[in-house]
């Protein structure tokens, strides 16, 4: 998309998306305000969605252009994101939480339990780089358990358990 050493000029691959969904949203849907703008992808796709969630979630003109009818005259983009490594860093992460805080951005991630990818890049004593990432929104965690059945843990990450909010989480709906 561009390097996080220079401005994204606008022959980027960012600039072009961005011009793109502008363009759809003024001559397919005819500037109608009552569509919501989702981003989704699984594995190094769910990991893409995220990172491309946060950017068009920064641009005003896009929140503005995709309302899903939102009172404010903003609608917050929409990532689902299935089986994604960890992508973003700490700082990455703050960002994404204020701009979930200020409806810009939600993000469902869904991944299984017993799958590796969502656990990658694994920590490693010599290279130090799994301190680095950190996942990203509204964990939604689903495996098999042999006593219990099909299990579901919906959370957000690094959050005392007696702290997490009761979800109901419903696309259409913010909040």
């Amino acid at each position: 998309l561009f390097t996080p050493y220079e401005a994204p000029s606008k022959d980027s691959l960012l600039e072009k998306i961005k011009s793109e969904l502008l363009d759809i949203q003024q001559k397919i849907l005819k500037n109608d305000k009552t569509y919501s703008l989702f981003v989704t992808g699984h594995s190094l796709g769910g990991a893409q969605a995220t990172l491309a969630g946060v950017i068009l979630a920064i641009d005003e003109d896009i929140r503005r252009a995709f309302t899903a009818g939102d009172p404010s005259g903003e609608g917050p983009v929409t990532v689902v994101s299935f089986a994604s490594p960890r992508v973003g860093n700490h700082p990455f992460r703050r960002l994404h939480q204020t701009l979930e805080e200020n409806n810009h951005l939600r993000h469902l991630r869904i991944m299984n339990r017993d799958d590796v990818v969502p656990f990658l890049p694994w920590y490693s004593a010599r290279f130090r780089i799994s301190g680095q990432y950190t996942h990203t929104g509204l964990r939604w965690i689903t495996g098999k358990d042999v006593d219990e059945g099909l299990l579901a843990d919906i959370s957000y990450p690094d959050i005392e358990e007696e702290q997490q909010p009761i979800v109901y989480w419903h696309p259409s709906k913010p909040g």
